[in-house]
């Protein structure tokens, strides 16, 4: 089964979304950036400064996909600018309204196949889990991506399921 990881980010309006994303992003110290990077680059980046730009790094033995995607389109950032924005949501579409990450979420199954979601959140705070809950999850079994009821008890009898 493919089971896609997301992070969504909701909240009734775009701006209330966009703010929470922003005081995320604001928490997450520097260091995490790097050593998350240095992990899947498969690169120690103490041998480099901070005002590195991608081009200039060594040959990367890892995971090249997240690099690639942050020289799209031509651009060529430092590591200090990828470092406080890797991986931490800073420029995900999955913010907004719940329409808004649910017309994404469904496409990403509906165009991208798969059999459902892991939702992971960006931080803990019980708000996030109370507006996944509240928010999304009702908007996703409108439009019949998340199922009303389960068959099973166990984790492996849900996912059996699929």
């Amino acid at each position: 089964k493919i089971i896609w990881a997301a992070q969504p980010i909701v909240a009734r309006s775009e701006a209330e979304a966009r703010e929470r994303q922003r005081e995320i992003v604001e928490r997450i110290p520097l260091e995490a950036g790097l050593a998350t990077m240095a992990g899947h680059f498969n690169l120690d980046l103490s041998t480099v400064t901070l005002d590195t730009r991608l081009s200039e790094l060594p040959e990367i033995d890892g995971t090249r996909g997240m690099l690639e995607l942050y020289r799209r389109d031509g651009a060529d950032p430092t590591l200090r600018e990828v470092a406080r924005g890797y991986l931490n949501l800073a420029a995900s579409p999955l913010c907004g309204t719940p329409a808004h990450v649910a017309d994404l979420l469904q496409h990403m199954i509906e165009d991208g196949g798969g059999h459902g979601f892991q939702l992971t959140p960006a931080y803990y705070a019980p708000d996030y889990y109370r507006d996944l809950v509240e928010l999304l999850i009702p908007e996703l079994q409108r439009r019949g991506c998340v199922r009303t009821e389960y068959k099973g008890s166990t984790l492996r009898a849900l996912l059996e399921e699929f």
